[in-house]
């Protein structure tokens, strides 16, 4: 699952939607990292997710700066 390329994420780039991923996934990452659209995190306990939906949603220039780059 590391190396894998979800269709989900593609399907999000195309609805204009930004992302929060693990930093594990090989391809997620280097898709994130090229076109920043997403926040990549570090996501092992349930309080991971909370702190990275967190972070997306509170930090506005951070959220605008993905919406622009898809």
């Amino acid at each position: 699952t590391k190396l894998s390329s979800p269709n989900k994420m593609y399907e999000f780039i195309l609805s204009q939607t930004p992302m929060i991923a693990s930093e594990e996934l090989i391809n997620v990452k280097r898709v994130f990292e090229k076109e920043k659209v997403g926040l990549l995190w570090n996501l092992k306990e349930p309080r991971d997710y909370a702190d990275a939906i967190q972070k997306l949603l509170s930090d506005d220039a951070l959220y605008f700066e993905f919406k622009q780059n898809l």
